[in-house]
């Protein structure tokens, strides 16, 4: 598992919160689908994605991946999660999500990525804003 966890500025709303990983993970920054967010420069091969809103005590939503390709036709993953996990860590302010190292495809030391967080119902933040993490 690859894990990312994102610290927020705020505790995540109590019934609803999302978060994209947006992953360049072929190394090269030229080729992939341009991300749709704030960081509109940045271009991917590889989406995760976690969305969730509350109902009792449980979350119901969406969690995927999904290569540029099958994000471009639409298509954000089958919902089965493969094999993604996540957590809210409200006590930490903290957002994390664990994929399968398969899942993510790697194959370039130093992909690159950008995290949206959020929500489905609210803009998003990119981080960073401009240009990308790198991910070792």
């Amino acid at each position: 598992m690859v894990w990312f966890r994102v610290t927020l500025r705020e505790k995540p709303h109590e019934r609803w919160i999302g978060a994209n990983v947006v992953l360049d993970v072929d190394g090269d920054p030229s080729n992939g689908t341009a991300w749709w967010g704030a960081n509109k420069d940045f271009k991917f091969d590889r989406l995760v994605s976690v969305w969730c809103v509350r109902v009792g005590d449980r979350c119901q939503g969406f969690v995927g991946a999904a290569d540029a390709d099958e994000v471009a036709s639409g298509t954000l993953g089958d919902g089965s999660g493969q094999g993604v996990r996540f957590a809210i860590d409200r006590e930490r302010s903290a957002f994390v999500v664990g994929v399968p190292r398969d899942t993510l495809g790697l194959t370039a030391q130093g992909s690159r990525l950008v995290v949206a967080v959020g929500s489905a119902l609210f803009f998003n933040d990119d981080v960073p804003g401009d240009g990308a993490a790198t991910l070792r």
